[in-house]
């Protein structure tokens, strides 16, 4: 099990993706939804808890 922290995107703000955080485009940060990160995570057997739009929980059953 491990915390991280990461913002998410599921609500997309007026500027869409030309917000400040966002632009310039240059391959630095990723941006994820609340899906995608499930998506990448069952990807690779993990459960993810999102504890609130910063604060995630990953888990995998060993054994």
């Amino acid at each position: 099990m491990f915390f991280f922290s990461t913002g998410t995107t599921d609500e997309v703000s007026h500027l869409g993706m030309n917000d400040w955080y966002i632009a310039p485009r240059n391959g630095h940060i990723t941006i994820h939804s609340g899906a995608s990160l499930d998506a990448l995570f069952k990807a690779h057997g993990f459960q993810i808890t999102h504890l609130n739009r910063w604060s995630h929980v990953a888990m995998k059953m060993v054994g």
